[in-house]
Formats: C-alpha cells, sequence, structure tokens
C-alpha cells in the first residue's frame, strides 16, 4: 500500500501550523445576512473554529471546525448545529493540497455537499473559501468572500 503525505511549499510533510495564515476573525455577507469564521491560531498541532450565520438579528446556522493531525495526515472535522441540540457527528475533510496561500480537504464520501473545502489567503485582508460537491446528484458549489474583522 503506497502512502501519499500532503507536501508544503518547503518540500516537507505538511503541518498544522502551515496553516497560520488561516488564523483570525473573518466575515461576509451571504444568504441574506452575514456569516463569521474565526479560526484560533495553531498551537500544540491543532486549530480550532467556530463559524455562525445571522439574518435578521437571528442565529440560523453554527459550525464548529478543528485542523489536526490524525496518523499522520491533516485532517479538518466539521460540526453543524447548536450543541445544546445534540449536532450529528463531525464530518472529516482530509487535507490534499496545501502551499503558503491555499489549503484544500476533501472528504471520503462521494456524492455529498460538500465533497471538497478550499480556502486561498487572496490578500492580508481577503480569504476565499469554497464549497464545492453533489448534492441530490446536482453539482452545487458556494463561495464565501470573507474580510478580516477589525
Amino acid at each position: 500500500m503506497a502512502l501519499a503525505f500532503v507536501m508544503s511549499q518547503s518540500g516537507s510533510v505538511a503541518k498544522v501550523e502551515d496553516l497560520a495564515w488561516l488564523a483570525g476573525a473573518w466575515t461576509c455577507e451571504i444568504w441574506g445576512g452575514t456569516f463569521e469564521e474565526s479560526w484560533s491560531k495553531p498551537s500544540g498541532g491543532t486549530m480550532q473554529a467556530t463559524g455562525r450565520h445571522i439574518a435578521k438579528g437571528q442565529t440560523g446556522m453554527m459550525e464548529f471546525l478543528t485542523i489536526e493531525s490524525v496518523k499522520g495526515k491533516i485532517a479538518m472535522f466539521i460540526s453543524v448545529g447548536a450543541l445544546s441540540e445534540n449536532p450529528r457527528p463531525p464530518a472529516r475533510f482530509d487535507l490534499k493540497k496545501l502551499d503558503a496561500k491555499t489549503a484544500v480537504f476533501e472528504r471520503e464520501k462521494e456524492n455529498d455537499f460538500p465533497k471538497t473545502i478550499s480556502y486561498s489567503l487572496k490578500s492580508a485582508d481577503e480569504l476565499e473559501c469554497v464549497l464545492a460537491g453533489t448534492e441530490n446528484g446536482r453539482a452545487q458549489k458556494a463561495e464565501f468572500h470573507f474580510k478580516r474583522m477589525k
């Protein structure tokens, strides 16, 4: 069995710390409201984040995310829903591509949305996140054009 390693831009095996550019508080206007996502700086081999969508003064969606190393692979885990409402188990997305300003995570499950999540740092204050996959047999895509919160 061949082992595949995601390489960082330096050519070494990627580490959670290579995603430090993702850290910060981000916001964008989408779906008739505001989506916020806040990432911690990497520490202890992990990063964590929270996200929420607020429209018409109400939180309509929450998510809780981690990036961590699992058996030598970097993975992102996402739980959607309020913790008080017993959300579903987290979805796992494995890191497939990483360079100085881009990370692409993908899940093994076929015909799901999202199948891939990509983050691209466009400038010090602009982050793009693209979700892509298939839902009900149709290709779907959601683009978040985040600005750094000040």
